[in-house]
């Protein structure tokens, strides 16, 4: 359901210290252009 999709977006938001899913987003494809991550 809608709430169940906020409740863990909202989770991964304070877990990576993001402000937003744009943030989060950009955090995530910074990670992944990283050497050594796969």
């Amino acid at each position: 359901s809608e709430n169940t999709v906020k409740f863990h977006v909202s989770n991964l938001l304070a877990k990576a210290g993001a402000r937003s899913r744009g943030e989060l987003a950009a955090l995530a494809r910074s990670v992944q252009s990283r050497p050594g991550t796969q």
